[in-house]
């Protein structure tokens, strides 16, 4: 099962309530606390983060609601990073309070207590600061949200096909 949630730029009407709850009994529908929209959970079966979220993007894209952006609901605490990248919690501590000449640490997600972060964030910090290469975090549901930010900004932007020059071809597998 892969979990996520995604974003549509505005709340649902009733009848677009209907269609994604009475079409899709795997989504959940709810105001999203960030933005003028909604938020769609979505707990799917597929064989990769990546084949869920496009299955989940088509459904949505098929009823007129189009995804803006995908959300990362895997929160993790300082404990939490710890265990993951195998480091000390008072090591953990040191990079979310200091992170001396390291770039600024993500903001959490959650204040807490317990305060919270994105597990994609952490994990691309850890990457581009420290050289860390934590498992199992492929940057899919990053290079997901891009893309629907991408697409919700495209029709407003001039140059489009410039702009996607800049994206790489290639690394598809």
């Amino acid at each position: 099962m892969q979990d996520f949630s995604l974003r549509v730029a505005r709340m649902l009407t009733a009848a677009e309530l209907d269609a994604v709850l009475g079409g899709h009994d795997d989504m959940v529908v709810a105001r999203d606390p960030d933005t003028p929209g909604a938020r769609i959970w979505v707990r799917r079966a597929a064989p990769t983060p990546l084949d869920a979220m496009l299955s989940a993007i088509r459904d949505l894209d098929v009823l007129g609601l189009p995804p803006v952006g995908a959300i990362d609901e895997d929160l993790v605490t300082v404990n939490d990073i710890a265990d993951r990248t195998g480091r000390s919690r008072t090591a953990v501590r040191l990079w979310v309070s200091v992170a001396p000449g390291r770039g600024r640490f993500p903001e959490p997600a959650v204040a807490g207590p317990p305060t919270a972060w994105r597990w994609t964030e952490v994990a691309d910090w850890l990457r581009l600061w420290l050289g860390l290469a934590p498992d199992g975090h492929e940057p899919v549901l990053s290079a997901v949200d891009l893309a629907l930010r991408l697409r919700a900004l495209a029709p407003r932007v001039t140059r489009m096909a410039a702009i996607r020059d800049l994206v790489p071809r290639g690394g598809d597998s």
